[in-house]
């Protein structure tokens, strides 16, 4: 679906303020951490999406998948979530989505977890949710999964190693899910990242 205008990147830091304003907009109030990879799709100089990359206990999440309300049900989340996953590079990662979102994190290459193997941490989120009445469940992709750019999420996907490198918050994914490099990848000695749309 051609999305005009619409651009995903990652944010830069002085940008979250802004970020976390769209999220409180659209119903989502949990903070954002100076340590967190935002991936935003903008619109005119609107942020009309965003998803965040965390890790916590070591390992890779993501959560706050939200797009605005106006703005959903027009590819633009499946396109985030690709971009997300695209700078995954074979790291796997966790997130904790509605049960009704389980095809569409499904077609990224997320496979559900029984309860009883997911990390503790997470079992223990998943808990506290249910006990909100939210129905959640635990969502894992695997380190040896790597979406390609231009490949649509259900087809295969294919691994990529990155050794010794993470990538600068600056880089620009137009809507024809084109890449421009604002600046190069730095080297790092570690391998780095209620609505429709919404992981918590």
């Amino acid at each position: 679906m051609r999305m005009s205008n619409v651009t995903f990147r990652i944010a830069s830091l002085p940008e979250h303020p802004r970020i976390q304003a769209a999220y409180t907009t659209w119903g989502y109030r949990s903070g954002i951490s100076p340590d967190d990879i935002l991936y935003v799709a903008e619109r005119g100089g609107e942020f009309v999406a965003a998803v965040r990359r965390t890790q916590e206990h070591g390992l890779v999440l993501l959560r706050g998948m939200h797009v605005a309300p106006e703005q959903q049900r027009k590819g633009i989340g499946s396109r985030l979530l690709g971009t997300f996953v695209e700078h995954l590079h074979g790291e796997a990662c966790y997130c904790v989505p509605y049960q009704h979102l389980r095809a569409f994190y499904s077609r990224a290459g997320f496979a559900s977890l029984p309860d009883h193997a997911a990390p503790e941490f997470l079992r223990e989120r998943v808990r506290s949710y249910r006990t909100r009445g939210l129905d959640v469940f635990v969502m894992h992709r695997p380190a040896s999964l790597s979406m390609l750019p231009r490949e649509r999420p259900n087809q295969a996907m294919q691994a990529t190693a990155v050794v010794g490198l993470r990538y600068s918050p600056s880089f620009l994914i137009t809507s024809s899910t084109s890449l421009s490099v604002r600046s190069l990848m730095r080297s790092s000695s570690s391998v780095s990242l209620r609505s429709w749309f919404k992981c918590s």
